[in-house]
């Protein structure tokens, strides 16, 4: 009763004290917003639904690392964590079409120009299926909380992947290329990753069966051989110079992801 009004009168007398949030701007009140380069579209254009999709990508990523964290997996954390950071540069680049931008800005949010970046998420698939039992039937999304974190990571992945199709349909460039080479690699990743989380946490994967009276049947973890976390983390040379490097691009692309989001 009076303690509850005592409360909201304290809270609007706050808000009369305050100044503007700049979290909001309202010049996305009528469906358009801005890109990038400052032109202004629907927010029904292709490339809003990308960003969307990598935007949603990089929160489930950043659930399924919680749980690798919750479990001890630092191999894993840091292969997540390097990930996100290339999905916001991927954000940078996708919100800057190459038609409506100018040469330098475009060249400032090019994505993995030398593909180094595709050369890294192949290396990992390599030195994390090694260690795996080799797939002789198709598994359900299983094997604990991080496995299935990671499975539903890999299919929000396989969506942003459509979606940005569509996009490269539209805006048909030679550096588009690169993210779609990119996303594709990085379903397989989280799917060879999910496996690998199981198999470390020891939770058995749930093999699928047509017929519904064998469906119990799981990849236990005594018929796993035994992980070395080490051999995929040798397959990183990389991976800590970049995670260093990057902290300056991170910071600029961390301003273009702000910018974006106040405009709508």
């Amino acid at each position: 009763g009076s303690s509850r009004k005592s409360a909201l009168a304290c809270v609007l007398c706050l808000a009369q004290m305050s100044s503007k949030s700049t979290l909001y701007t309202r010049t996305g009140d009528q469906g358009e917003s801005s890109l990038y380069n400052g032109q202004r579209t629907s927010k029904t254009n292709i490339i809003f639904y990308a960003l969307g999709d990598l935007d949603e990508l990089n929160s489930q990523l950043g659930v399924a690392k919680q749980h690798c964290r919750d479990q001890s997996n630092p191999l894993l954390v840091q292969v997540l964590s390097e990930v996100q950071c290339d999905l916001i540069l991927m954000g940078s680049h996708v919100a800057t079409p190459a038609e409506s931008s100018a040469p330098g800005a475009m060249e400032k949010v090019q994505f993995d120009p030398d593909g180094q970046k595709l050369s890294t998420l192949e290396s990992l698939i390599d030195s994390l299926d090694e260690q795996l039992p080799p797939l002789k039937n198709f598994i359900l999304p299983s094997g604990g909380h991080s496995s299935c974190a990671l499975h539903v990571a890999r299919s929000v992945c396989r969506r942003a992947e459509r979606s940005l199709v569509s996009f490269h349909h539209e805006h048909s460039t030679p550096a588009n290329e690169a993210v779609l080479k990119y996303i594709n690699r990085l379903s397989d990743l989280l799917f060879v990753a999910a496996r690998f989380a199981a198999a470390r946490e020891g939770a058995p994967e749930t093999v699928f069966q047509a017929e519904s009276g064998q469906r119990t049947h799981s990849i236990a973890a005594s018929e796993r051989p035994a992980l070395d976390p080490g051999s995929a983390r040798a397959s990183l040379p990389s991976l800590l110079v970049r995670v260093a490097t990057i902290v300056g691009v991170l910071a600029a692309a961390t301003g273009t992801w702000l910018a974006l989001h106040r405009r709508h």
